[in-house]
Parts: C-alpha cells; structure tokens; sequence
C-alpha cells in the first residue's frame, strides 16, 4: 500500500499529523494523530490525531468476551428505546430548547451518540439518519453521520452530509475540517488543502487544520506555502508541525531553518511522542525528493540519536 493510501477512512491520518478519534458534538476538541496525525492524518501517519475522530475501541480484558460486547450494545439499543419510548429523551430536550417544545429528531441524534459511544457505528448511523429524517435542518446529525461514514472506510458516502452540514452553517468548522479528511481518503490532496484552509479561517488557532493543511500541501509539492502553514501550527501548539517543519525546509535546502525547526520541536514534544510518525515522513521524503537524501539521512540519524538518549523506539529497524 502506497504512503498516499494510507490515509485512514475515518479522520485518518494525514502525514505528519494525526486524525479524529472519537466524534464530539462540539468541534472544539478535536486531536490529531498526525495530518498531525488531528488529525494529523498521514502517507503516512501525519495528519495530526484528532482527539473527536476515532472511533473508541474497548480493551479486550480477560473477562470481556464478544458475548459481552454483543449484550452491552443490545442494552444500549434497549435503553435508547426505553428512554425515547418513556419521553425523557423529549422531555430534555425541550428543557434545553428553550421551553419551545420538543426540537425534532433530537431523540434519535442521542440515541446515535450513545451507539456510537459503545463502537457501533452501522446503530449510530441509523440513528442519525432517522434523526435527519424527522428534521431535514438537523445540522450535528448530519456532521455526525459524516464522520461515521468516515470511520466505516466511506468518503464518497460522507461527502454529501458533510456538504449539507456546511450547506446549512457555513460558519461551522466542523464540516470543512472532515470534508478535508473525506477528501484525503480520496488522495484530493489540492482539494484538501482548500478545505482545512477554510477551518483556519473560521478558526485562526486551530492547529490541527494548519498542519494538516501544510501537509497536504507538502504532497501536491507547495514546499513553500507547507512550511508557513506548519510554522503557524507550532507556533499555536501542534507538536507534530515543527518536525513536519523541519523536514519541508530541508526539503528546499534550507538548513539553518531546518535544524532549527527540529530543534523547536524537542521542546514541544520533550517525551518524543512524535518521533517514530516522523521518522516514517522521512523515509517517504527520501523517495519523494532524492536531491535531498543527504540532508533527509541526517535528520533521521539525528532522531535516532535522540530516541535512543530517551530509550524509546525511533522505527529505526530497515
């Protein structure tokens, strides 16, 4: 599988960054692994984690079997139904509209968030479906059924909700940011670039988008406008972007700035949580850009060097 396929389905990673983990309402958490992998995203593990994209897995304990798992997300559905059945669902959600009455599909949105919470993403995606159903301007459940789309490995699917969710809030972040992940999963990465360019202008701060946004425009080859973009994601927090900095100005041959950027990068990541993601960058920039192998060879035996002072795996290994 080629780096550029790599890209998760569900907010994946975008390189050099990380992508959503398990979908918030509120679009304000959202984490990379590594496009910063939020998401980040990555060819490669870069799209920054997003901490709202992922969808949550369960540790297997030995007393947790697939029975279990089958009769928690059966009690779920059951308490869903009971709740919507009872009214309290109804009863809530009027409490917060307002005194408005019942806002509708408000209880079948909840219901999916409940399945989606317990990892079962075809419930939730029914759920949200009903919810659009009874309320076609029901803006989160369509972000939501996006995402999920997303999670099942579905891009063209999620595309026309993401579309409508931005259709009817054009001011919602939300929907720009994961219409940038669908559109990765596509390998559209020029698309992409317009797409997190957006969240950025709804959200100036949103390091996640900005690096996200330099990474993609690294994989369509705009080195210069990458490494604004990743400058301005570190410099609001993004862990994952100065390494991603680094290696986009020695890509152009610029040193000084590169090993500053590596440098800069130590010390917002001081445990080295980002180093093996990168060191995997690396190695696709090697192939990407062989005018630059030197310069390339000698950042990864410096994060070696580094990964091994702090006895932490670098991927170092072939």
């Amino acid at each position: 599988m080629s780096d550029e396929q790599k890209a998760e389905g569900l907010p994946q990673k975008v390189e050099g960054e990380v992508v959503p983990a398990q979908l918030d309402e509120d679009f304000d958490e959202i984490s990379e692994e590594d496009f910063e992998d939020d998401e980040e995203f990555s060819d490669e593990e870069d799209f920054e984690d997003d901490d709202d994209f992922e969808e949550e897995e369960f540790d297997e304990d030995d007393d947790y079997d697939d029975n279990e798992e089958v009769d928690l997300q059966l009690q779920a559905r059951q308490l869903a139904d009971a709740l919507s059945n009872s009214g309290l669902l109804s009863q809530v959600s009027a409490m917060f509209g307002g005194g408005g009455g019942v806002i509708p599909g408000e209880a079948a949105f909840a219901r999916g968030r409940g399945l989606q919470t317990l990892g079962d993403l075809e419930g939730a995606a029914e759920s949200y479906l009903d919810a659009i159903e009874q309320n076609p301007l029901h803006l989160r459940a369509y972000t939501a059924l996006g995402q999920i789309l997303l999670a099942m490995d579905k891009p063209n699917d999620a595309i026309p909700f993401l579309e409508k969710a931005m259709e009817l809030d054009p001011y919602d972040a939300g929907s720009y940011l994961y219409l940038g992940y669908a559109y990765y999963a596509k390998q559209d990465y020029a698309v992409c670039v317009d797409y997190f360019g957006k969240v950025v202008k709804l959200e100036p701060t949103h390091h996640l988008a900005l690096n996200n946004k330099g990474f993609c425009q690294y994989l369509i080859g705009d080195l210069e406008g990458a490494a604004v973009s990743f400058s301005k994601a570190g410099d609001v927090g993004s862990d994952r972007s100065y390494y991603n900095l680094g290696m986009v100005q020695l890509l152009r041959g610029k040193e000084k700035e590169g090993w500053q950027a590596y440098d800069d990068a130590a010390d917002l990541d001081p445990y080295g949580s980002q180093i093996a993601d990168h060191f995997s960058d690396l190695k696709t920039a090697i192939d990407r850009y062989p005018k630059a192998a030197s310069l390339v060879a000698e950042a990864q035996r410096k994060l070696i060097e580094r990964a091994e002072s702090m006895g932490i795996a670098s991927e170092n290994d072939g």
